[in-house]
């Protein structure tokens, strides 16, 4: 078998039946649509999540449905961002949607929060939380005592959501994981 066929089954093996965003309380079952087309494309059609083209090939699957999470990312994380920021009363500047290797959130001395596109994979509980934690760096920019302090302030249950966070990466499916470029 050659690597490329190595690849293409890899990729097969990760393509989901469902996919589950967590953070806003969604399960999208995966329906594979054959139509002729070069390109395949992610559609919400009602209650299933519909990818129609050339579904046979496995990678332009993959690159659809990962497309569609960076979309769906830049479009709803910073909605819940927004709510946050107001129940809490602290703002920021803006916020971006990336693809963050290591880390689920970053907060810039400008006022830019940063926010790791995978995070809606995860509970809607810890989402919040990793926003929180951004938000309060906008007053202390460090992991003091006060910035903790701070933080338990508006989230009580702190010591609980640090340590699901480190189980954090196991919300993620691998489709999400794979890198493409």
């Amino acid at each position: 078998m050659t690597v490329a066929a190595d690849l293409s089954q890899l990729v097969e093996a990760v393509l989901p039946d469902e996919v589950a965003l967590r953070a806003f309380g969604e399960v999208w079952p995966v329906e594979y649509r054959h139509a002729d087309a070069a390109r395949v494309r992610v559609t919400c059609d009602g209650s299933v999540l519909a990818l129609k083209g050339a579904v046979h090939d496995a990678s332009a699957c993959l690159l659809a449905l990962q497309r569609w999470r960076d979309r769906v990312g830049k479009e709803r994380l910073p909605v819940l961002l927004e709510e946050v920021s107001s129940a809490c009363g602290i703002g920021y500047e803006r916020v971006t949607v990336r693809g963050q290797r290591t880390r689920w959130g970053s907060c810039s001395s400008r006022g830019t929060i940063s926010l790791n596109r995978n995070l809606m994979f995860l509970p809607e509980e810890l989402v919040r939380y990793v926003m929180l934690h951004e938000l309060v760096h906008m007053r202390v920019p460090n992991h003091s005592k006060r910035f903790w302090d701070s933080v338990t302030r508006y989230y009580p249950e702190v010591d609980v959501a640090r340590a699901e966070m480190r189980r954090g990466m196991s919300y993620i499916p691998p489709w999400a994981l794979v890198r493409t470029a």
